[in-house]
């Protein structure tokens, strides 16, 4: 808050009649100083307050008169006081002459409102001459009293004991003896408020010393009163003009000039009114300076503001003075503080609107060598390209790769530059195999690069193809790369005549341990399965056997080879069977195998009854079982028998269990 003040002291006192007179003086302090005009800026508080008081006694005996504030006062008293010759000080004393009950009572006063009651007292110095002789025991000290009955009873408010101490009462005891020297012996100021009990229409105080000694012929125990001062609290009876009562400040935010008033009113109306003081605050109108200059424009200039009237001026920026150049880089919002001769301040807010640059959107092309490329721009008004064509679109067909330049112009005459560019692409690369050449019936895998997509005359659409032709081909591919741009490319494929081989023999199949020869035809080169190189192989095959060969024949630079199959079957020619009843004493009376003994070895024979009881062995092919064990003929029934013999060329084992029935 800015505030100007006109300093001067406008107290007014107007004295009312009570039981005693008394006078109110009040002074208004705005913001706590005393002025009567204060010049404030718009929405500025102030705050008001008041000092003042209402005195019922005020009384320093300096004139050496009582007055008539006091009701009685005991005879003997002096105003000068002997023990303050050199200061000069003028008092109520009581010394020598004043007997007991020594006392200085007030007429009745009004303390309804409340009273404050401040004074000075001093005690005489204890063995000081008769005079100034100060009090030295219990009892001897000064009390301060209040009677609402007009003197007939005292309360005590407060004993000033001659120790220094301050007791609720008087003790009335002489010991125990203080016989130091005496406290209270120098003037002192003593403010007290009154208590409650004593704030009546008919309140009287009395400061009174009961009791003092009397040696010698004259009283001691001295002491003196000054500077008695009775206040009554007026802050209940505080009015103002802003219509609050009793509050002791205000606080108030005029918006023209107006004088304010606080009054201490006796009866509650102007006409009972026993002070009043005002204040005219005085209210400048905001500063309000004119802006002049470009407030809107492009990205990348400036502009200059200026402000009219005669003020000081802080721009938002920090600049002062009434001219700014600016340069935002894009759209502020700006203040500029102007401040009067008193320090009132207007802000003016104001913005500047900086356009942005158009924003270009560029569609540039891409094009395969010898088609027409189209270039687009967009974000304005108008358009001019560096090949002096005009307009948001236009058609170039460039022979390399080029660059165009664009300005473009939007409503607010902002312009802006882009580059479009023209990419002249060349034709895909292609790349396939050379020329090859494959067997008849193989596969063969072709592999395209170059491009995205691939077209083969065969139908297929990928980069690979996987071919089995059976005469000479040529596969075409058309390449097509990301930009659209295609190109063509072929392989031719050989294919080798058909290869037929053969391998005969003159048999299919033959005895276990024969030979047999094998021949192949139809190419020039062979490998068997044996490992063979030649055309023809003889084999001895102890089993049936399958027979491979690999027949192979050159064609153009590769070999071409083919694969037949031979199975040479393989069978036992010699075997040995045995039958499988025998009649002892009959025709077949001997049991023994049937066969090529000379192709075996290692031969035996043996025979069991229905318990396994060996009842026969032999290891001769030609020896027999006639049915007998130990020379008696076994009984006619079923008969277990184990053989067992080796093949002399394959070394096979076999090991045979049968059965043989006797019968009679």
């Amino acid at each position: 808050m800015k505030q100007w003040f006109k300093y001067g002291f406008a107290g007014l006192l107007v004295a009312l009649s009570f039981q005693l007179s008394a006078q109110c003086w009040v002074s208004m302090l705005v913001n706590g100083i005393h002025t009567d005009t204060v010049e404030i800026c718009p929405g500025d508080s102030v705050d008001l307050s008041f000092i003042g008081e209402c005195v019922l006694i005020n009384n320093n005996f300096n004139n050496g008169q009582l007055g008539g504030d006091w009701h009685y006062v005991t005879p003997g008293f002096v105003f000068q006081g002997p023990c303050d010759t050199a200061s000069e000080v003028v008092c109520v004393w009581f010394g020598e002459e004043s007997p007991v009950q020594r006392s200085l009572e007030t007429e009745d006063l009004d303390l309804t409102s409340g009273a404050t009651l401040s004074f000075s007292l001093k005690y005489g110095l204890q063995n000081d001459p008769p005079s100034c002789e100060g009090p030295d025991e219990m009892l001897e000290g000064v009390s301060l009293q209040y009677s609402t009955d007009q003197g007939i009873t005292w309360t005590d408010i407060v004993y000033f004991c001659p120790d220094g101490s301050f007791l609720p009462t008087n003790p009335m005891v002489q010991s125990p003896l203080t016989y130091t020297p005496t406290q209270f012996t120098d003037w002192a100021n003593y403010s007290f408020l009154l208590p409650p009990p004593a704030l009546t229409p008919t309140t009287r105080l009395r400061w009174m010393q009961g009791y003092c000694s009397y040696f010698n012929n004259h009283f001691d125990d001295n002491w003196g009163i000054d500077n008695v001062k009775i206040t009554r609290e007026f802050s209940q009876d505080i009015n103002w003009s802003t219509g609050e009562t009793v509050v002791s400040s205000v606080v108030v935010n005029p918006v023209q000039t107006t004088t304010y008033y606080v009054y201490i009113l006796g009866g509650g109306n102007i006409p009972d009114t026993l002070a009043i003081d005002s204040v005219m605050i005085l209210v400048h109108d905001i500063p309000q300076p004119q802006l002049s200059g470009n407030m809107a424009f492009c990205t990348g200039e400036t502009t200059t503001i200026s402000a009219g009237g005669n003020f000081t001026y802080l721009w938002s920026t920090g600049d002062t003075g009434n001219t700014v150049t600016f340069s935002p880089e894009t759209t502020t919002n700006y203040n500029l503080i102007a401040t009067d001769d008193i320090g009132c301040t207007g802000t003016v807010p104001f913005t500047l609107t900086v356009y942005p640059l158009p924003t270009i959107d560029i569609t540039n092309d891409t094009v395969c060598v010898g088609e027409t490329a189209t270039l687009s721009a967009s974000g304005g008004l108008s358009y001019l390209w560096s090949n002096a064509q005009s307009g948001p679109v236009i058609q170039v067909d460039p022979a390399d790769t080029t660059l165009y330049t664009v300005t473009v112009t939007d409503l607010h005459g902002c312009s802006n530059t882009a580059v479009a560019s023209v990419m002249i692409i060349q034709p895909p690369s292609t790349a396939l195999p050379a020329d090859t050449a494959v067997c008849y019936g193989d596969m063969i895998e072709i592999t395209a690069q170059g491009g995205e997509q691939y077209a083969w005359n065969t139908g297929a659409q990928s980069d690979r193809i996987v071919v089995s032709p059976l005469v000479q081909t040529t596969y075409i591919v058309t390449v097509t790369d990301h930009h659209g741009c295609q190109n063509t490319s072929a392989i031719t494929v050989f294919v080798s005549p058909e290869m037929t081989v053969r391998i005969y023999a003159s048999l299919d199949t033959i005895c276990r341990g024969s030979e047999m020869v094998l021949n192949a035809d139809g190419a020039a080169l062979f490998q068997w399965s044996t490992g063979d190189l030649t055309p023809s192989i003889n084999v001895q095959p102890g089993y049936t056997t399958a027979y491979y060969v690999t027949a192979t024949s050159p064609f153009m630079d590769i070999l071409c080879s083919n694969t037949q199959e031979f199975t040479l079957n393989v069978r036992e020619c010699s075997t040995l069977f045995f039958p499988n009843a025998i009649v002892p004493k009959g025709y077949n009376n001997l049991f023994k195998p049937v066969g090529d003994f000379s192709t075996i070895y290692g031969y035996s024979l043996r025979i069991f009854d229905r318990w396994g009881k060996m009842v026969f062995e032999t290891k001769q092919a030609d020896s027999g079982w006639d049915g007998t064990f130990d020379g008696d003929f076994l009984p006619a029934g079923v008969y277990l028998y184990q053989v067992h013999y080796v093949k002399s060329v394959t070394h096979e084992s076999f090991d045979k269990l049968g059965t043989v029935t006797i019968v009679e």
